[in-house]
């Protein structure tokens, strides 16, 4: 009877979602119960016959029936007859254990997909809206909620297509499962964006819990294709820490804070502080202090051994003084025409008899690495090209175009940097009329707003942006989508690419394709040979440096050197 009331509750459970399984008893049994079973009343009746038989002998002497003949072994038969109805219960038992069990089991499959992802196997927003209210109504509350974004995901789909996003997606997903503990809940809210319950934990701790997620974002590899995919992260952070928060307040909070941490320049983490008196506002503060926004202090843009140094530069050579992308007006900007020489100023630092000095490359990684992000660094850049153009005439200053590196992280951290370098020219005895800045790590930051604006900042003032690439994969063309680059300079990396015997390269490819559609410039900047030279302008790159153009002199000695080379009318 207990299966037969199970299999009709599970069967109701199914046909009839809305009607309580507990009310069967006021329906009839016959609307769910098979035809089949009216089997059990021949089973009664052959039990009682049965019966009868094994008590035959005692019963008709009992009631003195003499009319019908003896049953010969009647016991005999009625016993194997008991046996095999046992036996025949007892499958009939197994079947419907087996039944039973089989819709449980599936019941609890359609359960678990109801409230997880399907992608991922994380907790989905309908599970995660179920716990978190669960722990809010809790008086006495010590819990966190993380609200995390992947940074950089939408370029990994545009360019490897979504089975890379989606196996991306997966691996996070379980990374964060090995993070967190077993009573955690790591849920996917749609497309890139996850969050994280954690009960019962303190402040300190689900900060910790917060920067461990950070680092294995960022740290974490995806191998597709040959290729090295990587995302970032942004995190915000809200702790349940007093009674009588709700849903809507707490969400808020978070993704006011992952906001912040977006604005900021990406992988970081911000906690939302909420007060807990009526009408003050959230305060937000940064969890990831190492990468916190401050400014430079004297000098901070020399290497931390304390070397000098120096300001170099090369002449870059042009072979397309004429082409249209020197001409073309920016924002109604004056025409680029009379540009007549391109000087790429490449820093570095003295070596000594022990350990040699630091190039370009070097020096910008290390700037970037430090707390302004390498904003110091920068200036220190505008000043020394300032410095070396105040000794030039204007109209000399107005045919040399000055290419700066720059880390991209200095304006994403000091969003102020733009401002700064702007009203540094302005109010210079000779500004400088032509400037390409030229990022350095980049892949990082490219998606910040913040970039978006230094984009639009320089273009108005009639300066230029570009982008250095050091890595021969596609995730490199992503920046590309975001911001209109008026320059991609190509690295050592790519260049190998174009040597004889070298397979075909998709990325030099793409961006070949990307230029003559957009207008882009590709510059070389670490040609080695003469060699080189000829593969390069084969494919249409005409500005190039490195090498080739022979080592790097004082700033101030290149730009000496163009002015006695100028036209007479413009000494």
């Amino acid at each position: 009877m207990y299966f037969r009331n199970r299999l009709v509750a599970i069967r109701l459970n199914e046909e009839f979602p809305s009607i309580d399984p507990s009310r069967m008893k006021d329906m009839s049994a016959r609307k769910f119960v098979n035809p089949t079973d009216h089997s059990v009343l021949f089973l009664s009746t052959l039990m009682l016959t049965l019966c009868v038989l094994a008590l035959w002998p005692h019963l008709s002497g009992v009631l003195g029936i003499r009319w019908l003949p003896p049953i010969k072994y009647a016991q005999v038969i009625a016993t194997y007859c008991s046996i095999a109805m046992v036996i025949y219960f007892g499958v009939k038992v197994l079947r419907l254990t087996s039944r039973l069990r089989e819709l449980e089991e599936a019941r609890g499959v359609d359960n678990h997909a109801a409230l997880h992802d399907s992608l991922t196997g994380a907790a989905n927003r309908r599970h995660f809206e179920n716990s978190l209210n669960q722990l809010l109504e809790d008086n006495t509350p010590s819990h966190t909620l993380l609200m995390i974004d992947l940074d950089r995901f939408k370029p990994i789909n545009d360019l490897y297509g979504h089975a890379a996003g989606d196996a991306l997606l997966r691996e996070i997903t379980a990374g964060l499962k090995r993070l967190v503990r077993r009573d955690d809940l790591v849920a996917r809210l749609g497309g890139d964006e996850f969050a994280i319950l954690l009960p019962g934990i303190g402040n300190s701790k689900a900060e910790n819990s917060a920067l461990d997620v950070l680092r294995f974002v960022m740290k974490y590899r995806l191998t597709w294709e040959g290729e090295r995919l990587s995302v970032g992260a942004s995190i915000g952070l809200v702790n349940i820490n007093q009674p009588g928060l709700d849903a809507a307040t707490l969400l808020a909070a978070s993704d006011e804070a992952l906001y912040a941490a977006k604005e900021s320049g990406r992988g970081a983490v911000y906690a939302a502080d909420l007060s807990a008196e009526p009408g003050q506002p959230t305060t937000f503060r940064r969890i990831n202090s190492e990468l916190s926004v401050a400014f430079a202090g004297k000098r901070s843009h020399e290497p931390e051994d304390g070397r000098k140094q120096e300001a170099g530069a090369r002449l870059m050579t042009n072979l397309a003084l004429d082409d249209a992308d020197d001409r073309r007006r920016v924002h109604g900007a004056r025409r680029r025409h009379d540009v007549r020489y391109w000087v790429s100023i490449e820093p570095k630092t003295a070596g000594n008899e022990l350990t040699p000095g630091m190039l370009m490359r070097e020096l910008i990684g290390d700037a970037a690495a430090k707390k302004d992000g390498g904003a110091d660094f920068a200036r220190w850049v505008v000043a020394m090209a300032l410095s070396a153009a105040s000794r030039l005439t204007p109209a000399e200053v107005g045919r040399i175009h000055f290419v700066l590196p720059v880390p991209a992280r200095a304006f994403v951290v000091v969003p102020t940097l733009v401002d700064e370098i702007l009203r540094s020219n302005a109010l210079s005895r000779v500004p400088i009329r032509h400037i390409t800045f030229i990022l350095h790590g980049v892949e990082a930051v490219y998606d910040s707003p913040v970039l978006k604006e230094v984009h639009q900042r320089l273009s108005a003032s009639d300066f230029r942006l570009g982008y250095e690439i050091r890595a021969d994969n596609l995730e490199v063309l992503a920046p590309l989508r975001y911001i209109p680059f008026a320059e991609v300079h190509l690295g050592r990396e790519l260049m190998k690419k174009l040597r004889p015997g070298s397979a075909d390269n998709a990325t030099l490819d793409a961006l070949l394709a990307f230029m003559d559609s957009t207008g882009t410039t590709l510059v070389s900047s670490c040609v080695d040979t003469q060699e080189e030279v000829g593969l390069m302008t084969n494919k249409g790159i005409k500005r190039f440096t490195g090498p080739v153009s022979g080592s790097p002199k004082p700033l101030h000695e290149v730009l000496a050197g163009l002015s006695r080379h100028s036209d007479p009318q413009l000494s």
